[in-house]
């Protein structure tokens, strides 16, 4: 047989074989479909092994930036598939106790009915203790791990547990050796550099001359964790301001995008090897913490859970009683993203926002009443030029600056994952109010007056964003005895703006209506009617 022939044969037997395989396939595929067994569980790929210790490997752009992605034949999760996906959640929780890898000092997340507690025999100060309260610190870092792109800063001193705590979380959240986690760990120190943070050539391609970059586990991990970043320069954290704010950077004009994940940040007390931390940089974290030292009477609780253990074995992973898929992480999301945020909660928040935002003395009129508009004279000077909202207890005096717009939108995000933490679907207002607490305290700038009451709010600075809560929301309740429409005035600028963009039907409001609420609001002794008018304004130019 000659070659040409044998070759074609060779060919035509190959070919053969394939359809062979590919009509047996099909026949065993089909028996499947008409088995009246139920369909296999869908298995999930299991997470990729640790990289070696070592320099960290080269990897493409696009496969940084490819999230871990869910079989899209998986039928949609259903409401109970979702309640046991945050039960899984709530097992991390309890095995981060239980098993001794961190001891709460408090549980600062109160809910239900409070019992208050006298600390003293006159009772000038009180604690709250209920049936239903949780950890912060293990709470947002949970919660913190499995929302999207979301930031926690953590204060405290060396020793409090701030980076075990996140690398603890995140091998159980993602099922990684704790080594992964720490090799994903930038460790804060005046020298560090590009190259150590986000990407470094080869050395051994460059010796051949070409070029090829090496990404670092930091930008390409699942999970991300800089220790001790008040230890870097301003100069060299500005590298990563950058990738913290848009997820990507450059690095010798290569675009590096990271992989979307949580990012945990632990702060030191201020000393002289510490930096001061730029406000745009601490403005990019979703929420922050102060952790405390351990309780002096959980030692024996503590000596018990730690006897034995391996101090942070690399190849330990922390599992929880079930562990948890990517497909749970993404129920989660999901579970958070439809809890409803009540109208009046909205308005409540608007109304703390509008109370802190506005400053008579900082323009004429009402669009320039803003904190943002003191660029020459700052808020302690012209609250002494002010004659009448200083007199009273009015927040506008005991902050020098406002709510970011990203900060709102922490606000949005944490109070719909606590709610969906609690089991519930409908945020309620003690969520608000934790949200909104630790995820502004360490972006708020208080004046001299603001601790002028209470100095202990000086230091406890969560305890003061959550006195300020409270005095607005005596105001709230003044204002709406006031103008009844004020407590879902949020609502009605929402339907007109959807109105607007053709996504709703036309509101039943007329410029009759808006010319009462201005009436209305003019009488109002509250800074809170000067951003409300301007809104009305804009409302009333709108209508025909």
């Amino acid at each position: 047989m000659s070659k040409k022939l044998r070759g074609r044969f060779t060919k035509m037997s190959s070919d053969r074989l394939r359809q062979l395989y590919n009509r047996r396939k099909a026949e065993i595929a089909s028996l499947f479909k008409t088995s009246n067994r139920s369909s296999p569980r869908v298995q999930y790929a299991a997470s990729p092994k640790p990289a070696p210790a070592g320099p960290a490997q080269a990897v493409t752009a696009s496969k940084i930036a490819a999230p871990r992605k869910v079989p899209s034949s998986n039928p949609p999760a259903s409401l109970e598939t979702r309640v046991s996906s945050m039960r899984k959640l709530h097992g991390v929780y309890r095995e981060i106790i239980s098993g001794g890898y961190f001891i709460p000092s408090a549980n600062e997340l109160v809910y239900g009915r409070r019992e208050a507690i006298p600390l003293d025999v006159a009772a000038n100060q009180t604690m709250d203790s209920s049936k239903v309260m949780y950890n912060a610190g293990i709470t947002f870092t949970l919660l913190t791990s499995f929302l999207q792109d979301c930031s926690m800063i953590a204060f405290g001193k060396t020793g409090t547990g701030k980076t075990t705590l996140a690398e603890y979380v995140s091998s159980a959240v993602f099922n990684l050796p704790i080594g992964r986690v720490q090799q994903a760990t930038i460790i804060g120190h005046p020298e560090l550099t590009e190259e150590k943070m986000v990407a470094m050539f080869d050395v051994i391609m460059m010796l051949n001359k070409k070029r090829k970059i090496i990404v670092r586990d930091f930008v390409r991990e699942y999970v991300r964790i800089i220790d001790e970043v008040n230890r870097i320069p301003p100069k060299t954290l500005s590298i990563l301001y950058q990738l913290i704010d848009r997820g990507w950077t450059t690095y010798q004009g290569q675009r590096i995008v990271a992989r979307p994940a949580p990012l945990f940040v632990t702060a030191n007390p201020p000393d002289s090897g510490n930096y001061e931390l730029p406000e745009p940089f601490v403005d990019r974290f979703d929420i922050g913490e102060v952790f405390q030292s351990l309780d002096p009477f959980e030692y024996e609780n503590y000596a018990d859970k730690r006897q034995g253990k391996i101090r942070k074995d690399s190849r330990q992973i922390v599992e929880p009683p079930v562990k948890l898929s990517e497909r749970d992480l993404v129920d989660v999301r999901k579970t958070v993203y439809a809890v409803e945020f009540p109208s009046e909660l909205v308005s409540m928040l608007a109304h703390f926002s509008a109370e802190i935002r506005t400053c008579d003395m900082a323009g004429i009129t009402p669009e320039k009443k803003t904190k943002s508009n003191t660029l020459y004279k700052k808020v302690g000077p012209l609250c002494q030029d002010c004659d009448h909202y200083t007199a009273d207890n009015n927040v506008c005096s005991r902050t020098e600056n406002d709510l970011s717009s990203r900060s709102l939108s922490t606000i949005f995000s944490y109070s719909k994952a606590l709610a969906a933490w609690r089991g519930s679907t409908r945020v309620s207002e003690d969520d608000l109010k934790y949200a909104l607490a630790y995820g502004s305290w360490f972006k708020l700038r208080g004046t001299r007056k603001a601790f002028e009451d209470e100095p202990r709010h000086f230091n406890d600075r969560i305890a003061w964003v959550l006195s300020l809560y409270d005095m607005t929301n005596h105001s709230y309740d003044e204002v709406c005895a006031q103008l009844p429409e004020y407590r879902n005035i949020t609502q009605l600028f929402f339907a007109h703006a959807l109105h607007q963009e053709g996504r709703g039907p036309k509101p039943s409001v007329g410029r009759a209506d808006v010319k009462h609420l201005f009436e209305e609001a003019a009488k109002l002794d509250s800074q809170v009617k000067f951003p409300l008018m301007a809104s009305l304004n804009k409302l009333y130019l709108s209508l025909k």
